[in-house]
């Protein structure tokens, strides 16, 4: 499989150079012969490269810089014949930040619409989230270049889409990501001065092995700690007590592996807790996984899920009706549940035909 990398920004930096990394690793550990990334500073000289490069390449990454970012996301649609519609989920991440006057109206208006058709790929703030589009057996992948808005995408989407290509998530590429992910959380907690406390199976397996059981910024409990649990108020209760056993700002209870009812689709039970609340989610399992690889993926999702610790640690951004951990959830459905959506026509053709 072709796949090629381009980049628009004005001047690089250290964010950018960042963020070109993370995708750049996340790229090769699926397709271990892709070249890098061919930078350039001209939308239209871009574009140009990208309609050239479709007529062979199976996929092409645009990463393109924050100041460029919706505008040239304008010009690729419009290239693509594609109209610009409303993502309800984006909106609905993005209306907190417009009701505050955090963002105004035409900042708001430009990062709710994507091309008609795009898989969404979300940032934590859904500023600048990324999307991808495809006809046929081509894909056009379009993502912020700085991090920490690239990192995002990467480690919540990216990976995700591109083991649809190879039939899953191949080791170097589970390897890779898993690191990134422990790496970013621990990073941000102990720079936040938060400590998390964690219980489970899940937590067993990872702790240790990923994450060094003696940082501060995160515990694991003692492994005799009951996470059996037959409803939901079962299982919120012991992630609070938990919470208090352990004296810390967080606490996530991975309950037993169950059976859906309705579907007889096995899934993990997760508590959430804080000192305004607790909530619960409930993680499916793929069919083809293996126990082990179910309750690492479970981890590395509840991990992404908290390094998005401003939601829970800033008033500002809350609704009054709205707890902490409410929103923690609410923000996990977007990064958690992607809608497969068709294609664009002919994509190689249209932008030859506008370009050319």
């Amino acid at each position: 499989m072709d796949i090629k990398l381009f980049s628009l920004s004005k001047q690089e930096s250290p964010e950018s150079e960042s963020g070109k990394e993370y995708i750049y690793e996340c790229v090769k550990s699926f397709f271990p012969d892709c070249g890098g990334f061919t930078s350039f500073t001209s939308q239209k000289r871009m574009l140009l490269a990208v309609s050239q490069s479709l007529r062979a390449a199976d996929i092409v990454i645009i990463a393109v810089q924050n100041n460029m970012y919706n505008a040239t996301k304008r010009m690729l649609s419009s290239a693509l014949g594609l109209k610009m519609t409303v993502n309800e989920d984006v909106a609905v991440a993005l209306k907190p930040l417009l009701h505050s006057g955090k963002i105004k109206e035409n900042i708001y208006d430009v990062n709710i619409r994507f091309p008609d058709g795009a898989r969404v790929m979300p940032t934590e703030s859904a500023l600048t989230s990324g999307f991808a589009i495809s006809s046929g057996a081509q894909h056009i992948i379009y993502l912020p270049e700085s991090s920490p808005r690239a990192d995002e995408v990467v480690l919540g989407s990216l990976y995700d889409y591109l083991g649809e290509f190879c039939d899953g998530m191949n080791s170097r590429a589970a390897q890779t990501r898993r690191r990134a992910i422990f790496d970013r959380f621990a990073d941000k907690f102990n720079e936040e001065k938060i400590r998390i406390a964690f219980a489970g199976l899940p937590a067993d397996i990872n702790i240790g092995k990923y994450l060094p059981k003696d940082d501060k910024g995160y515990i694991l409990s003692e492994e005799k700690f009951d996470c059996t649990a037959e409803d939901d108020e079962t299982l919120i209760n012991k992630a609070r007590e938990l919470l208090t056993f352990k004296n810390t700002q967080f606490s996530v209870l991975f309950g037993e592996k169950a059976v859906d009812a309705q579907t007889e689709d096995e899934f993990l039970p997760v508590a959430i807790a804080d000192e305004t609340g607790t909530s619960t989610i409930k993680l499916f399992k793929e069919k083809q996984e293996s126990d082990e690889e179910f309750f690492s993926a479970c981890f590395d999702k509840i991990l992404l899920m908290l390094c998005d610790t401003k939601q829970f640690t800033s008033a500002d951004n809350e609704d009054d009706c709205d707890t902490k951990a409410d929103k923690l959830l609410r923000k996990s459905l977007i990064k958690l549940t992607a809608a497969v959506i068709g294609g664009a026509s002919a994509i190689s053709l249209i932008i030859a035909l506008i370009m050319g």
